[in-house]
C-alpha cells in the first residue's frame, strides 16, 4: 500500500525512478476526478506507472485478466502500481450509476464550427465553450423531452 503521508513528488510512487527531466511526471488522484476525488490526496507518476494502473484498473473493472500487464513487475513496484489500480476500479464500482458522476467528452471542432461555437458564448453570456456545449444541451434536451 501506498503511504500518502510521506510521499517525494520527486520521484515516482510506483517505481520510485527520479521524475522530471526527461522523465514526464503525471499527477494522479488516488480516486479520480471523475469519480469524486476531485479535492482528494494525488501522487506523482512517471508516465510508464501511470499508463499501467489505468489499464490495469481498466481490467479490474471489466473483470478481465490484469496478470500480463504486471507480469514483469516485483516487489513495492507491484503493490504500488495495484493498490492504485485498486483504488480506481473501486471508486469506479461505486460510483457506475451515480447520475451525478462527471464524464469527461472531448471532440475536435473544425475552425469554422468552433466559431460558431464562440459566437453562441456571447449569445449564452457564458465564459467558456464547455458553458455553451451545456447550455445547448440543457436547451435541446428541454425542448425534446420532459422536465
Amino acid at each position: 500500500m501506498v503511504n500518502l503521508s510521506s510521499l517525494d513528488a520527486s520521484r515516482c510512487t510506483a517505481c520510485g525512478c527520479p521524475l522530471g527531466g526527461d522523465v514526464q511526471t503525471h499527477l494522479h488522484h488516488v480516486i479520480p476526478r471523475a469519480f469524486g476525488g476531485e479535492k482528494g490526496p494525488t501522487v506523482a507518476l512517471c508516465t510508464n506507472d501511470h499508463n499501467l494502473l489505468h489499464n490495469v484498473a481498466l481490467c479490474l473493472t471489466g473483470k478481465r485478466s490484469h496478470s500480463d500487464l504486471v507480469a514483469g513487475l516485483v516487489g513495492t513496484h507491484k503493490q504500488n502500481v495495484m493498490w492504485l489500480a485498486t483504488r480506481v476500479a473501486v471508486a469506479f464500482e461505486a460510483t457506475k450509476n451515480d447520475p451525478n458522476k462527471r464524464v469527461q467528452v472531448s471532440f475536435i471542432l473544425s475552425a469554422k464550427k468552433a466559431a460558431k461555437l464562440d459566437s453562441l458564448m456571447k449569445i449564452f453570456n457564458v465564459g467558456s465553450r464547455q458553458a455553451a456545449v451545456e447550455r445547448l444541451i440543457h436547451d435541446a434536451h428541454s425542448k425534446h423531452f420532459l422536465p
